[in-house]
């Protein structure tokens, strides 16, 4: 009705999600996530829509910040909910986030704006409505501008993953074990981590609690085995193509 009032076409589906869940694997609000942004991106394509909206706010970014650090999440992690991503042939955008959802609720009532909230939102089964109902609540009464404080951290550490990430890329296309023994630990493993993503493949270095300093040599210990040695890292993806035959070999035998 809201739409119509203004002359904004609307569009909407109705999906079994559970059933997706179940079919998939994922958890309950994987799943729908997954069908949102898949409707989203086949109606900005049909309709030629660059740009995609979201309502997402601060709340919703604090949400985010703390669930991935429970989860152990790196650096790119703690960067919350991106303000802007690509989708399909467009982007995502994201202009409330530097809103909290009081601002919003009160922005709508003020203009008699109709709104409706999740009946599932107070059921905190979920992880994300157990952190909305129980933990956002006690954080606020630590600090009542948790939620710019931990805007200012996100974007920070967004930053700093991206930064790090762009000082990777120019060593992903020429890995050898001289060039990584030589790097710092934060751009060595998202050099490597780049290199194997680019061949289709996916590798893990980094495994949570054990220390830095004990990954790094690890890590370097896995290119010094003398099968790795002999890969051509001048080309990544032969070099991962080659480890995956060997790991094929091995398990077929």
């Amino acid at each position: 009705e809201l739409c119509l009032e203004h002359g904004i076409e609307f569009y909407s589906v109705r999906l079994d999600v559970p059933s997706l869940a179940r079919e998939s694997g994922e958890s309950l609000e994987e799943a729908a996530r997954h069908v949102r942004y898949a409707f989203f991106e086949k109606v900005m394509r049909a309709e030629d829509i660059p740009v995609l909206l979201t309502a997402h706010n601060a709340d919703d970014n604090a949400e985010t910040l703390l669930l991935s650090l429970v989860r152990g999440c790196t650096l790119s992690g703690a960067g919350g909910i991106a303000p802007r991503r690509t989708l399909g042939f467009g982007a995502v955008e994201r202009p409330l986030l530097c809103h909290s959802k009081k601002e919003i609720v009160a922005f709508c009532n003020d203009n008699s704006y109709p709104f409706v909230t999740d009946r599932t939102n107070s059921d905190i089964s979920y992880p994300r409505n157990r952190v909305r109902c129980n933990i956002l609540p006690e954080l606020e009464a630590i600090n009542p501008a948790f939620l710019a404080a931990f805007a200012r951290f996100t974007e920070s550490a967004r930053l700093d993953s991206e930064f790090l990430d762009r000082e990777a890329e120019k060593f992903a296309d020429d890995l050898n074990c001289g060039t990584l023994a030589s790097l710092p630990y934060p751009i060595a493993s998202r050099a490597i981590a780049i290199a194997a993503h680019r061949a289709g493949i996916r590798f893990a270095l980094v495994k949570p609690i054990q220390p830095v300093e004990s990954k790094f040599f690890r890590m370097k210990r896995f290119f010094e085995r003398p099968f790795v040695k002999k890969l051509e890292w001048l080309n990544p993806k032969n070099a991962m193509q080659k480890i995956r035959n060997r790991k094929k070999k091995a398990k077929d035998e």
